[in-house]
């Protein structure tokens, strides 16, 4: 008789993103390359164009792609069996993507590589099956989606797949880009028909993210953090560098340039969220597990850093702890620390000489390099 107790049992979950060329390079920058002497996982980030995807040319993508030090690694760690290439765990999640994924022609999907366990590590397995799946099923290169993971107390199957992204890669990608209804619209915006959320060949749940693209990169404290970029603005391809003379968190902002009145774009706010641009913020929102009403009550705990604009919080990540920034008006979500609106008659200049910026009072005949209070 089984006793009537909680078990929490494991959460196996995986995510695979989908971007262009310029995201995938900076995620490929942002990881690095593989080392030819440690084990990691993954060791190594892959690149694989959507229209490539087919099981007929993964194989011979794969061969080439894999990193001869990979390869020298590899063979290293378990020269007991011949080192070959397995494409399977990622073919068979391109294949339930559906045939669509390969008339993404401009796009890219990351790809895993990973290399066996060495005897040491089997000798220190936890358990049989563990020894098991380490000698005898783990003993090749093999491709797969851009992470996967197997967790406890991860309270959805999203949570758990976002959580696998940073344990293994270190990329957050914000709520706003894996949010459902997202998703779907860039689906529809690309004319494609491919699932947000599906299973491998074992149960897996696995979520298909695809990246907007004026998704706006920055580094933080050593992760990749991916989110939308402000309304009307596009983002350029660049990975933004945290700045040690920033304060309570901030980080630099990237360079933006105005989009095109013919450029599609994501708004960051969905057409049952009109009414909080409008005036009341929605308190039952969630944002990293947690209501909108539940962050304002809890914002105490930020006393001590720089104030913010009216409307916007600060949200801690669950999976990485790093803080930002969330307009409750307008969903939108950044790292650069908000600035507070000038009074009447003050503007923001900069100057041609130095660069630096300053604020400057016309009517008054005043300017200030520090930000004038209200």
């Amino acid at each position: 008789m089984i006793d009537a107790e909680v078990v929490e049992h494991a959460r196996a979950a995986g995510i695979v993103l989908i971007g262009v060329e310029g995201q995938m390079q900076e995620i490929l920058q942002h990881f690095g390359p593989p080392s030819p002497f440690k084990r990691r996982t993954p060791q190594q980030l892959l690149a694989v164009a959507c229209s490539h995807s087919s099981p007929d040319l993964l194989t011979d993508i794969a061969s080439q792609g894999v990193s001869d030090d990979v390869w020298k690694l590899a063979r290293k760690l378990r020269r007991d069996v011949p080192m070959g290439i397995r494409i399977s765990g990622f073919e068979q999640v391109t294949r339930r993507l559906g045939t669509d994924l390969q008339r993404m022609g401009t796009h890219y999907c990351m790809a895993s590589v990973h290399v066996p366990w060495d005897w040491q590590s089997i000798t220190e397995s936890k358990s049989q099956e563990e020894e098991h799946q380490r000698t005898e099923v783990w003993n090749q290169i093999d491709l797969s989606i851009t992470a996967m993971g197997e967790f406890q107390g991860e309270p959805s199957m999203e949570s758990a797949a976002r959580r696998a992204l940073s344990d293994c890669c270190s990329i957050e990608v914000s709520d706003f880009i894996c949010d459902y209804t997202v998703q779907e619209r860039l689906r529809k915006e690309l004319s494609v028909d491919i699932p947000v959320h599906l299973e491998d060949d074992n149960g897996t749940s696995i979520i298909a993210v695809i990246l907007p693209e004026d998704t706006v990169a920055a580094r933080f404290r050593g992760v990749l953090c991916l989110s939308e970029a402000s309304r009307g603005f596009v983002s350029t391809p660049a990975v933004v560098q945290a700045s040690a003379a920033n304060k309570g968190g901030e980080v630099d902002g990237p360079k933006m340039t105005q989009v095109s009145e013919n450029k599609a774009s994501i708004p960051p706010v969905s057409q049952d969220s009109a009414a909080d641009v409008a005036g009341k913020p929605d308190g039952s929102t969630m944002v990293q597990g947690k209501t909108i009403a539940e962050w304002q009550e809890e914002q105490d705990q930020f006393d001590g850093e720089p104030k913010l604009p009216p409307g916007w919080l600060r949200i801690r990540s669950r999976t990485t702890k790093i803080v930002y920034y969330f307009n409750m008006y307008t969903t939108e979500a950044t790292f650069k620390l908000p600035k507070l609106p000038l009074p009447n008659g003050w503007q923001e200049q900069k100057s041609k000489t130095t660069g630096q910026t300053y604020y400057w009072n016309r009517k008054e005949g005043k300017s200030s390099f520090e930000p004038p209070a209200l």
